[in-house]
């Protein structure tokens, strides 16, 4: 008996040991694809990281262009105006001019009827 006793102790052993080393395969493995997740989620978590800065980076740079061609349209508009107000500024010289000359004495007494004029309210203060 203690031969059959000594068979089964024996393989309960073997059975032991070949549970702990399926445990420990089973403790490896998982520990091998935790470590695969880990570097997919690591992986993943970049890509998306550079995903955003680039879409942040074209978001700063479409901006910026908006901004500019808006200023560019901004200047033109405002030497348009300029040009314009420049343009007839001009005209009304030349008209002014004209009038002087065509009526030298009414031009003579309407700028000193304004000089009286501002005279005038200038003693007043």
């Amino acid at each position: 008996m203690s031969t059959t006793i000594q068979h089964a102790g024996q393989q309960a052993a073997g059975a032991a040991r070949q549970a702990g080393d399926q445990v420990r395969q089973a403790g490896e493995q998982a520990k091998d694809q935790a470590k695969s997740t880990f570097e997919t989620v690591k992986e993943t978590g970049k890509q998306v990281g550079n995903d955003v800065l680039s879409a942040v980076q074209q978001f700063g740079s479409d901006a910026k262009r908006m901004v500019q061609d808006k200023t560019g349209a901004l200047t033109e508009t405002a030497s348009d105006y300029l040009d314009q107000g420049r343009r007839q500024a001009m005209s009304l010289e030349r008209s002014l001019e004209d009038q002087v000359r065509a009526q030298p004495l009414a031009a003579l007494l309407v700028a000193a009827g304004l000089g009286i004029a501002i005279g005038a309210l200038i003693n007043r203060r």
